[in-house]
């Protein structure tokens, strides 16, 4: 069944919706962006909602290494 999320993450004032299906294993599970509902100022220049999904998840991805 596919679900959808709201999701802010805590690196930006961002809110992406994007869609997954849990009828899928986690591990091989891909996150599709569907809508960008708010941008922060950081990001305005983003106008692709795939690339701008993309450069959020990076970032946070980053900020939980700790890199």
């Amino acid at each position: 069944m596919i679900k959808y999320t709201l999701w802010s993450p805590d690196t930006c004032g961002c809110q992406i919706e994007y869609s997954w299906d849990d009828s899928i294993d986690a591990k091989d599970r891909t996150h599709t962006c569907v809508s960008i509902r708010k941008k922060c100022e950081k990001h305005t220049h983003l106008n692709d909602k795939h690339e701008h999904f993309q450069q959020i998840l990076k970032e946070n991805q980053e900020k939980n290494k700790g890199v």
